[in-house]
Parts: C-alpha cells; structure tokens; sequence
C-alpha cells in the first residue's frame, strides 16, 4: 500500500475546493486520542494558509483541543452577529450550561444564509458528527413540520454554494450512512471490534484493512478516497 506526504494528502482531500471552487466532504473516523480533532485543525489551517481564505465555523462541545486565528466563541443564535470569519460555537461542556446543547439543525439554516451572503467559502468543521444526530444513524431533531433534516440538506446539496464539511466522529457505526456516502474522502485511524466490522458491512474497507487499522499508533490513518487505492499517511506532530 502506497505511504503520502501530509501535504498529499491535504491537497487529495481539498481538491474539489482547490480545482473546481465546490465544497468538499470530509470524513475523520478513530478512537478518541489519535489526532482526528488535530489533524482536523491542520486541514482548516492548510486551507486558510494554501487553498483560499474561508468563512470558518466550528462547533466544540468539549474542553478547547485546538484554536483557530481570530476566532470568537459564540452561541448559534449570535453567529450572524460576528466580526470576521471565525466562530466557535460553543455547547454545554464548555459554557458548563446542560441547557448549551448545540442545535444543529439551526446551524444549518445560518450556515445557509451565511454562504448566499459572503463571497468566501464556508467550511463548516464538527467535532463529533454524533452530536447532530437524534437516534443513532438519524439527523434531527427535525423542526415542527419539516420532514427532511438541514443536516441532510447540508450534505447533498451545500456543495455547489462552496460549503465544504469537515467533521469527525469516534463512532462511525451511529452516523448516517450519508456520510459515507456523500464524503469525497474518509480517514480511518486505528479501530478493532464492533468499529471495523460496521465498516466492513459497509463496504469502507475489505478484509486486509482492518489488520492495519488495529496496528495504527497516534496520528497514523487510511486515506479513502472514492475510485482510488487506499494509502497510509501521517500528520506530522508539532512541538
């Protein structure tokens, strides 16, 4: 199996933003603490710095991991509200407000908005896609009276308005399948059990594959990428 540069691998996983101006998909799977939060900055770091200056919004939940230049923590409701083009939206963990959940259905809509309005693409980046679900495998929850999720909306058509996602989640068997389906590229770091059989089931990797993801240390993960070979990458870790 073929081993890339990170630099190759960030310029597989902008292409469409880099080559045709459209939103990209962009998946992050593995365990907790083997760099999907910090490589995940490196690609929003990478597009800022190479690709194009963005509109960024990203969603926290938890304690700070990574910070971006310039960003303003703020509520959903406020992020029409923001000077520049960085916001964190933050939710419970870190107002430490049960009632601070982020809704991302409302999100959505702003991030909608957002994208007619500006003349920059917008990456929208979520650390952990689960949290956009109702139930397992489930956007929502939906508004009163609307039968198709934002979330949904947001993956098969933000595309053509520039929004690209950059999401990551430690428990690919609860996302929905348009994830996968819709990512133009998915990054595996390690995983065994329950994990990689759903993978498996889902045709995200064969047979020889979970071998090397059960092997991987910090920062090692599977390229995907639709119609290509898998390759072996790492990010390089900053001291």
């Amino acid at each position: 199996m073929e081993t890339i540069s990170e630099k190759e691998c960030l310029e597989i996983i902008t292409a469409p933003l880099r080559l045709k101006k459209e939103g990209f998909r962009h998946l992050w799977v593995g365990y907790s603490g083997y760099g999907k939060t910090v490589d995940n900055a490196k690609l929003i770091r990478y597009i800022e710095d190479t690709v194009a200056k963005c509109f960024l919004i990203s969603t926290d939940q938890k304690n700070r991991i990574v910070e971006y230049p310039g960003e303003q923590i703020v509520l959903v409701d406020q992020l029409g509200q923001i000077e520049g083009q960085s916001a964190v939206i933050r939710g419970a963990a870190m107002t430490k407000a049960a009632d601070d959940e982020i809704d991302f259905e409302a999100l959505a809509k702003r991030i909608w908005n957002i994208a007619r309005t500006t003349t920059v693409p917008v990456v929208l980046a979520i650390d952990e896609l689960f949290d956009a679900c109702s139930s397992s495998q489930t956007w929502g929850p939906l508004e009163r009276g609307k039968r198709k999720s934002e979330m949904d909306r947001l993956y098969r058509q933000g595309r053509v308005l520039g929004i690209s996602l950059a999401v990551t989640t430690q428990v690919p068997q609860e996302i929905p399948r348009l994830a996968y389906a819709m990512s133009d590229t998915v990054c595996l770091f390690r995983m065994d059990g329950r994990e990689i059989d759903y993978l498996h089931r889902l045709g995200v990797i064969v047979g020889e594959d979970a071998e090397i993801l059960q092997g991987f240390s910090v920062g090692e993960f599977l390229l995907c990428q639709k119609g290509q070979p898998k390759k072996k990458c790492s990010f390089r870790v900053d001291r």
